[in-house]
C-alpha cells in the first residue's frame, strides 16, 4: 500500500502509470488527479478517492486491474476513457455526477453500475460499449423512466432497473 504525506494536493500525469502498485490511499488533502495517473497499472486493485477530488480524468484507470474504487461523494465528472479496458466490475456513482464521458467504461469488466443521480448525467458516446451483456444500471426507484426516456440513456433502457439507495 502506498501512502502519502498529508500536504499532497495533486497527483500528476502518469505518476503511477505502468507501475506494479496494488493498492493506494490518497491523502484527504488531494484535490486533483491528472490524466493517465494510473494508466496500465495491471496490479492495482483498490483505491479510495478523497472528497476534494471531483473529477476522474481521462484514462485515469485505463487498462488497470482495478476491482474496488470508492469515489468521493462530491464527484461530478467521469471523463472519457476513465475506466477504458479496466477490470472494474461494479461502481457506485454519487448523486453529484453530472457527466460520464465518451468511452468511459468501454471494454471494462463493468457488470453493475449504481447511479444515485435523480437527473440522468450527460452521457458521452459509447460510454458502456463492449461491457458485459449482463450489465445492469441501477438508478433510484421511481426514476427508471426518467433514464429510459432520456435521449442519451434510452439505448440502455433494457439494462436500467430501480434500486433503493436508502437501505
Amino acid at each position: 500500500v502506498i501512502t502519502f504525506e498529508d500536504n499532497v494536493t495533486s497527483i500528476g500525469k502518469y505518476a503511477f502509470a505502468l507501475t506494479t502498485i496494488e493498492s493506494i490511499v490518497l491523502p484527504n488533502t488531494t484535490q486533483s488527479i491528472a490524466n493517465n495517473v494510473f494508466y496500465k497499472c495491471e496490479n492495482l486493485h483498490t483505491i479510495y478517492i478523497p472528497e476534494k477530488v471531483t473529477e476522474i480524468p481521462k484514462n485515469a484507470f485505463a487498462y488497470s486491474a482495478l476491482k474496488n474504487i470508492k469515489l468521493a461523494p462530491t464527484t461530478t465528472h467521469i471523463d472519457e476513457h476513465a475506466f477504458w479496458y479496466s477490470s472494474i466490475a461494479s461502481i457506485l456513482l454519487p448523486g453529484t455526477v453530472e457527466n460520464i464521458g465518451a468511452y468511459a467504461f468501454t471494454y471494462s469488466g463493468l457488470k453493475e453500475l449504481y447511479i444515485q443521480c435523480t437527473t440522468p448525467p450527460d452521457l458521452g458516446s459509447m460510454a458502456f460499449s463492449g461491457t458485459d451483456d449482463s450489465l445492469v444500471i441501477y438508478v433510484p426507484i421511481g426514476y427508471e423512466d426518467v433514464y429510459k426516456n432520456h435521449s442519451r440513456w434510452t439505448q440502455y433502457k433494457d439494462k436500467i432497473k430501480g434500486f433503493n439507495f436508502n437501505n
